[in-house]
């Protein structure tokens, strides 16, 4: 089973709302940050966004392909398409680890006005 590493930040962390999904990796967990990202909130919906200078504190945890398919699905981000709610990318922590994180997408864009990709 191939095993990639996920930042979360928002209702995928520890004691939020959708961390049950990620509960069969807890003993993975990390705290971990990402530079040059802020959050910002759309409705009490947690997006990232590119902004230097500042930093993310989150957690990492190490999980299978499969988990991070579930994750697209419930972030609603499919690669195939040009309009989604967040895209995955994949980054360096500050621990030198490639991560994936979510960021905000289309749906925020067109949400909010705001560029942000």
């Amino acid at each position: 089973m191939k095993i990639v590493n996920l930042f979360v930040y928002g209702t995928l962390r520890y004691g939020n709302v959708n961390h049950h999904r990620l509960e069969e990796f807890a003993d993975t967990r990390q705290f971990s940050t990402v530079k040059n990202f802020t959050i910002k909130y759309y409705h009490g919906l947690p997006y990232a966004v590119i902004s230097l200078g500042n930093e993310i504190i989150g957690e990492k945890y190490k999980i299978s392909l499969r988990c991070l398919s579930k994750l697209d699905k419930m972030e609603q981000y499919n690669k195939r398409l040009d309009f989604n709610m967040y895209r995955r990318i994949s980054i360096t922590d500050t621990d030198g680890d490639s991560v994936f994180l979510y960021i905000g997408a289309e749906f925020f864009e067109l949400a909010t006005g705001e560029v942000l990709l």
